[in-house]
């Protein structure tokens, strides 16, 4: 049994390292210092795999129908944009959902057919990749949303899926190029335009850069100003 010294040297030591991990742990969250990267990847990957976790962005397009040219369809990242300032001159709507994989555009479609756009944005896939699909399945369910919205009279326009930053998703960023060389690939067949976003914010080692994100998946301001630049000429509705 320790001694009196020995339990106070102890709890001492007890004590240090828990004011320690504290310290590190606001540090890790608010300056973003190791493993902020590694601690944002498993939240994502925990979330994104929530299929059942309530999404009241998709009740509210059930419950208030806009009418737009222009209807931009995806994920949390399409939908953090504000593409009506982005592109005042243009009707367009944004349906980007966060959490949001290709099957669960499938089951919303008729809140984007409600919209009446002459022509869809689409751009999804990370979300697939976090939850396991393998890469055929999602470009499966892909087509399926490209179709149905061809059958709608609908121009689609297929937008390669924004690539990871390794550090954060590790070898997932391969599965996102995988995934739109298989686009790419459709598109062309398909007589389908296709616009890949990654040129210019992707490197060939590491996936999406620094400068084009805060959080190694989700776009900052000078992202979506790539993005946007690349969809520009294809925006208008004659």
């Amino acid at each position: 049994m320790p001694s009196k010294k020995q339990s106070i040297f102890i709890l001492l030591i007890l004590l240090v390292v828990a004011i320690t991990s504290f310290s590190w742990g606001v540090m890790t969250m608010y300056r973003k210092v190791f493993p902020y990267e590694l601690v944002r990847s498993a939240v994502f990957a925990v979330l994104g795999s929530r299929a059942s976790a309530p999404k009241p962005r998709r009740s509210f397009f059930e419950e208030f129908v806009t009418k737009a040219d222009v209807v931009m369809i995806g994920d949390s990242i399409t939908r953090e944009a504000l593409w009506n300032e982005v592109f005042p001159d243009v009707r367009i709507a944004n349906r980007g959902v966060g959490r949001d994989k290709a099957d669960d555009i499938l089951k919303r479609l008729d809140s984007i057919f409600a919209v009446e756009p002459k022509k869809a944005f689409l751009m999804v896939g990370i979300n697939d990749i976090y939850s396991g699909y393998d890469v055929g399945e999602i470009v499966e369910n892909y087509v399926n949303v490209v179709t149905r919205l061809q059958n709608r009279g609908i121009v689609v326009h297929i937008q390669s899926t924004i690539e990871c930053r390794k550090g954060v998703c590790g070898a997932r960023f391969l599965k996102v190029r995988e995934l739109n060389q298989k686009l790419r690939n459709y598109a062309v067949s398909n007589d389908i335009q296709y616009i890949d976003i990654n040129k210019g914010m992707s490197s060939e080692t590491d996936g999406l850069l620094p400068a084009y994100t805060y959080d190694g998946i989700h776009l900052n301001g000078e992202g979506y100003r790539v993005w946007s630049r690349a969809i520009r000429p294809y925006i208008e509705v004659n």
